[in-house]
Formats: structure tokens, sequence, C-alpha cells
């Protein structure tokens, strides 16, 4: 979407909880402005993904369990269609990195769907657990995460039964491919796979523990190569790179930001919710309704928003935290 620079705008998003005044925030930070925009009507958006091209495809997952589908020219935002299957709450929806018209939505029914834009009464492809017998529970999902090669699919589960599943399917076959069950206690908030890398995977739980795996190993003791304990709620984890070693970034239950090696007895940087909010000119009130998620693009960057989408702020971490300024975006622009 294209950002066009626009200060009044900027300065009617300002609120008491800067810490700066207009003018600092202006030199710090990139102000920027909506183009378009589509109503979903009464209903919250849980989750977005987009296609990575020009004219892309946003999927944007709805609190009623139906997904709204839009694309989105120079200027402007068209919806393309509703789509609804699940019955119960979508935990993730993502399009697929080769092929501009499916996209996969994932559901706490026990279900992943793969749909069609070209196909709008019903979704191709359905996974669930096929080994389920009569009277068995489902297993609700709670994250899910499709391979770099688009053909390997990873779920994690909520706990049941007294334990909590990472589920495997080949998207050629929609058999269950098999299952780990014995690495986490408690609900798989994360699986996230290696970005170049269909074999390696990461899983976070509620139990606090990242957990690496090889899954060219034929059995989940061998396959688990590395467990990080963060002495967190595990919410969020990332793959990213610094030079040509890969990292893992965690956002933790309380917002705290924890940057590991694969390798790590311990993570290498934390950085508190206040760390993050003092860097950005933001009081850190646990209130607020300011929220940051973490995205792999070159360097590993913190983008800090409101829950309306109305003002953006973004963070880098280099050799040390720094907001990402104006003169930064010219550089990277050209």
């Amino acid at each position: 979407m294209e950002i066009e620079e626009n200060v009044d705008d900027f300065n009617d998003s300002c609120s008491d909880s800067d810490l700066a005044d207009i003018e600092e925030l202006n030199s710090l930070f990139l102000p920027c402005h909506n183009v378009s925009s589509q109503s979903v009507g009464p209903k919250y958006i849980l989750h977005i993904s987009a296609t990575n091209d020009t004219n892309c495809n946003i999927v944007t997952a709805l609190s009623d369990a139906s997904c709204d589908v839009f694309n989105l020219t120079e200027s402007q935002l068209h919806k393309l269609n509703k789509f609804q299957e699940h019955n119960q709450k979508l935990i993730d929806c993502k399009f697929s990195s080769d092929n501009r018209n499916l996209f996969f939505t994932g559901s706490s029914d026990g279900t992943i769907k793969i749909w069609d834009l070209r196909v709008p009464t019903e979704s191709v492809i359905t996974f669930k657990d096929t080994t389920l017998t009569e009277g068995s529970s489902v297993k609700p999902l709670s994250s899910f995460d499709v391979s770099p090669s688009n053909i390997l699919l990873a779920a994690g589960t909520e706990l049941t039964d007294g334990d909590a599943y990472i589920l495997f399917w080949d998207i050629r076959n929609t058999a269950l491919l098999g299952a780990y069950w014995e690495s986490h206690t408690d609900d798989i908030t994360q699986v996230k796979f290696h970005p170049n890398d269909s074999n390696k995977l990461i899983s976070g739980s509620t139990d606090k523990l990242i957990n690496i795996y090889n899954l060219l190993e034929s059995n989940e003791d061998d396959a688990l190569q590395e467990c990080l304990n963060t002495e967190a709620l595990v919410e969020e984890l990332q793959w990213f790179n610094v030079g040509k070693q890969w990292k893992i970034s965690c956002v933790t239950s309380t917002n705290d930001l924890q940057l590991w090696e694969t390798d790590g007895a311990e993570p290498y940087k934390c950085l508190s919710r206040v760390d993050i909010a003092s860097q950005i000119k933001l009081q850190s009130d646990l209130d607020s309704d300011k929220r940051y998620w973490i995205r792999n693009d070159a360097k590993l960057k913190a983008v800090v928003t409101s829950k309306s989408y109305d003002e953006f702020r973004e963070i880098v971490e280099a050799a040390h935290l720094k907001p990402l300024s104006k003169e930064d975006c010219k550089k990277k622009a050209a």
C-alpha cells in the first residue's frame, strides 16, 4: 500500500500516551495515513495475510469465523468475496507463497482448509486429524504454518487429554502424516518453519519452552534438537537472520521481547515492554492500546501500532534499539 506523508494526520493521532511533543515525533518517525479502507462490519479482524506482489490480494480472518478477501490496486481496496465454513474461532490465515489464488485458514474446530479464489462457493481441501476414532476428543488447533516448499503443513494444538500435539500433513494428501506429543506440556501457541528450510521447525508454548526440530529424523526424540526456556508464556515466534546466522525472536505474553541463538542457554538480548516503549516515545501503561509485532525483513524489526492501525512507529534491532527514521526509510527506498 502506498504510504503518503501527511503531518496533519499524524498530529491528530498523537495522544497523552506520547512521551515527546509533535516536533520530536515528526523528526523521529515517518508520518503516514491510509489511502483506502473497507469496513468489515461489526466484526473484529483477528488475522490478516497478503500476497507479495503488485495489486496484492488480502485475506482477513474475522471474529465470526469467516474470511473476507480484498484486492488492492494502486489506491483502492475492492472486496472479492466472503468465505465461511469453519464453526469455531479462526487461529490464522495465510496466502500460499507460490499461488496468489490459494490461501489457508485454520480453526479451533480442528481443521485447516485451503481456499481457491477461483472457486468461491466452498473450500477445495480440508485437513484434520484422520486418526480420530469414535468418542475420541477433537484436538483444537491453536497455530499452524506452511513450509517454504509449500508441501508440508504443521499445526499446534491446545492441551487435549493431557497432551499437546504438533500435527503434520503433506499438502498433496489429506491423511495425517504424523504427530509429536511429548515435547510440550501445555497449549502450543506457535509453530514456524524456517524460511529457507522445510525440514526445520520451531514451536512455542504456554509451558514457556521454545523447541527446535529437525524433521528429517524418524522420531520425536531424535527430531528435538534444542529446548530453550524463556521463563515466560510464549506468544509469538519469528526466525530472523544476522549475516548468515539464523536466530529466533520471542514475544512473551507480557509483551517483552527475547532474542535467542538457536543453541543458546539463555536469550542474548532481552527488551522489556518498558524498554521498547521508551525508544518509541510511548508510555508503557499495560492498559495502553498499543501493541507490536516482529517481522524479518533483512534486519529484525518491531513495528508498533495502535489497535485501530491508525499509527505506526518502527524500530530496528541492529547494534542497539533505535527508531527507523525518515532518513532510514529514504535510504531503504533508494
